[in-house]
């Protein structure tokens, strides 16, 4: 069982298959976000505040909203990504048409260094990355993803782990423990980030940042998120990049209910 952004999921077709349900949601502070790296050095701190959208520029540079994004190369990550939904909104937002931008889809590895030598103008990514590229980059935000997504994200099970009464408790009693971790970690924000900073050795600049915007909390499944989810694979589906709707109720179960409710 992983943890799988809403948005991803639907876009990447998992939604489709009859094979997997989830349950249980997080909602997550907005940690996505289109970047760009400023063509002067870096002074203060331009970044915006969790939560806020705007854009961020250094002095001088030719990118300083999502709009300038006509006519330059962006990498939405990978295709069917989180970050190639964000984009996709954003461009809407702005009122620039996809085919008005080169879009490049690249590893989150490559994007950084293509974004870090030039040869892309801007990324659209999630945290970590967003993080690193602000923080050890330099990258400024143009716009995140406040108002553009759901800020869902999705447990998966497959149905026969679900089917299974004694994997069913396991994984509810997993949720249940997972969704006390999420609370100790707003509680505990500090030791949070510690944590973070030492197991994947960044710089603490790096782990602050994304342990604050990973603050998140646990609820129940409900119709009104499940729509929330729906309305982003219609997206897809209006965007073309997903080649048939998706329903995504009947892919989403919740652990309190009886088996094959």
């Amino acid at each position: 069982m992983g943890a799988v952004p809403g948005g991803r999921a639907a876009a990447g077709g998992a939604a489709q298959r009859g094979d997997r349900r989830r349950r249980r949601r997080r909602r997550t502070h907005p940690d996505r976000a289109v970047l760009h790296r400023p063509h002067q050095d870096r002074r203060g701190d331009p970044l915006p505040q969790p939560g806020r959208a705007g854009a961020a520029r250094a002095e001088g540079s030719p990118i300083r909203s999502v709009a300038d994004l006509r006519g330059k190369t962006v990498s939405p990550t990978t295709q069917g990504s989180i970050g190639h939904y964000l984009l996709l909104r954003a461009l809407e937002e702005a009122g620039v048409r996809p085919d008005e931008v080169t879009i490049s889809f690249l590893q989150p590895v490559d994007a950084a260094a293509a974004m870090n030598s030039g040869a892309i103008d801007a990324w659209s990514t999630w945290d970590p990355y967003t993080a690193v590229a602000q923080r050890e980059s330099g990258a400024r935000v143009l716009r995140d993803a406040k108002g553009l997504g759901t800020g869902l994200t999705f447990l998966d099970a497959n149905t026969a782990a679900l089917d299974d009464a004694g994997t069913r408790a396991a994984l509810t009693d997993f949720t249940e423990r997972y969704g006390r971790a999420l609370q100790w970690a707003r509680e505990n924000s500090r030791e949070n980030a510690a944590i973070y900073a030492e197991l994947t050795k960044r710089p603490a600049a790096v782990a602050d940042l994304m342990a604050q915007r990973a603050l998140r909390d646990t609820q129940p499944l409900s119709p009104e998120l499940v729509a929330e989810l729906q309305g982003v694979a219609d997206r897809y589906s209006d965007y073309g990049v997903l080649r048939n709707r998706v329903d995504v109720a009947s892919a989403v179960e919740d652990l309190r209910a009886p088996s094959g409710s």
